[in-house]
């Protein structure tokens, strides 16, 4: 299960290794992504330490940065806990997707696309400006963000009776109220920030 997931989240990896050269240029300076001329063991390590920042920024979207260049993000080896374990959970999410696929489960499907999604943006077959960009997760989120509704109906409503389905209906509206207004305050004051490239500068370096 684990080599055929690998191998299908592997597909956009290789159309995009061989449109790389018409996308993308084939030379960058040192402060725009050091992964360029990093070994492939820093390549591999930086890679699943960069999923799992973006794993982390799915759940909780701050701090954001409009550069993501040189000293943002630590190089490390493949052999790095911090990349042991970013490979030890994209394995894990593998595993689920096919777990949910045998019980022809939808979260198999929004799982497999949000992987595939995400594994487009590594420092391995290709480098792009940049360790790693915000915008990146665009397409990735909308899967993740389906994956987690379904997951929250799935926890807290599925199987309940109509009185327990209630208590955890207001709990989980409130707790998204909380959200969306916190993060809403939030999006309002970045957009200021992104008055121009001096204010943007100012704010995140």
């Amino acid at each position: 299960k684990v080599a055929v997931g690998l191998l299908i989240v592997a597909v956009p990896l290789v159309i995009i290794f061989f449109t790389k050269d018409w996308l993308f240029r084939d030379n960058y300076t040192f402060d725009e992504n050091p992964l360029f001329f990093a070994t492939l063991s820093e390549r591999i390590g930086t890679t699943f330490k960069i999923y799992l920042y973006y794993f982390r920024l799915l759940i909780i979207p701050y701090p954001l940065c409009f550069y993501y260049g040189f000293d943002t993000i630590k190089v490390i080896p493949f052999y790095h806990p911090v990349s042991i374990s970013g490979m030890l959970f994209f394995i894990f999410l593998i595993i689920k997707t096919f777990s949910w696929l045998k019980e022809r489960n939808v979260k198999g499907v929004l799982l497999i696309f949000f992987l595939m999604s995400i594994s487009i943006y590594n420092n391995v077959t290709f480098i792009y400006p940049g360790m790693m960009s915000d915008r990146a997760m665009f397409i990735s989120s909308t899967w993740g963000i389906a994956l987690a509704v379904i997951v929250i109906y799935d926890v807290f409503f599925n199987h309940k009776t109509n009185q327990t389905s209630r208590l955890h209906g207001s709990i989980i509206w409130l707790l998204l109220s909380v959200i969306i207004l916190y993060y809403s305050t939030w999006s309002f004051k970045r957009n200021m920030q992104w008055k121009d490239q001096l204010s943007i500068m100012e704010a995140d370096m």
